[in-house]
């Protein structure tokens, strides 16, 4: 029986990797491309990818015969080819990726595999699910452009699909909500946005790092950040001694140059305080760089 290839060995072996690729994912099964065409604009700014849709409706229908299954429904997962990045940088779907999701009853999750468009590399997976308390796509359509409650039952299971240009101004305010909340460089801002937006819609997102990537991206990046960490212990290790060194004299009585024994009690005392708070900062510091590492 053939070995069924893991998502990273797929998604790591894509030619071109500077041009996103996709693919749709049944639960335990391979992965399979859906990229119909693969393109960037011409000043190399943004890619695309364009799916098949009928290949995609087709391996559900193949699905349903061979498992009886609707329920178990596939996920979409595309790249975000770019540079060299922090894990988590630009790992969610785009708004047009996010709108397709949010209105096709037939998708439940999209996945964002973050990679390297030089190498192929994968940093790490964003994904964004919808759960069962998720509102169906007739929840953002006007009452009136599907007055019928028949329309409405079909267009939420995906049996009457009119063309998105006819009804997509309707997701304008959600899909505005979403271009909010992921538009940021900065990773942190951008998690929090989204899950205040997720919460609201009773979506689902996270980003898993790629163990490896994560581990190399510590070691390369953190040459400056070891450096100050070292410089940090090692004041706070002379600070440590010379407190003991001033704060000793009180005890033995020998003074310290011209100074009086409370000017030796106060220097020592200070110099304790700096030793404890530049430990500290070290413990902090080697704590999220071993989070990092781990993934």
């Amino acid at each position: 029986m053939k070995k069924k290839k893991s998502p990273k060995e797929i998604i790591e072996s894509v030619e071109n990797p500077e041009f996103e690729a996709s693919w749709y994912k049944f639960p335990g099964e391979e992965m399979k491309a859906d990229s119909l065409k693969r393109m960037k604009e011409p000043d190399g700014s943004r890619g695309y990818v364009y799916r098949s849709q009928d290949k995609l409706n087709s391996a559900i229908e193949n699905r349903v015969k061979r498992k009886g299954d609707r329920n178990s429904l596939p996920a979409g997962i595309h790249t975000h080819p770019g540079f060299d990045a922090e894990p988590g940088y630009y790992p969610y779907p785009g708004v047009t990726d996010f709108l397709l999701l949010l209105s096709d009853p037939n998708k439940k999750s999209e996945i964002v595999a973050r990679t390297n468009s030089k190498t192929g590399k994968l940093s790490g997976y964003g994904i964004i699910r919808k759960t069962k308390k998720t509102p169906p796509p007739s929840y953002f359509v006007q009452a009136g452009q599907l007055k019928n409650p028949v329309s409405r039952f079909l267009f939420d299971q995906g049996l009457y699909r009119p063309p998105l240009r006819e009804y997509m101004s309707n997701f304008d305010k959600v899909i505005q909500e979403y271009g909010d909340a992921t538009d940021s460089g900065n990773i942190k801002i951008v998690n929090e946005a989204l899950k205040r937006f997720t919460k609201k819609y009773h979506l689902q997102y996270k980003f898993v790092p790629d163990k490896e990537y994560a581990k190399d991206w510590a070691k390369k990046h953190g040459g400056l950040e070891n450096s100050l960490t070292t410089a940090t212990a090692i004041i706070s290790g002379a600070a440590f001694l010379l407190s003991f060194l001033f704060i000793s004299s009180s005890l033995t009585g020998h003074a310290i140059s011209n100074l009086n024994q409370t000017s030796s009690d106060w220097i020592g005392g200070i110099l304790f305080v700096i030793g404890l708070i530049g430990f500290f900062i070290v413990f902090l510091k080697n704590k999220k760089l071993n989070i990092k590492t781990r993934g």
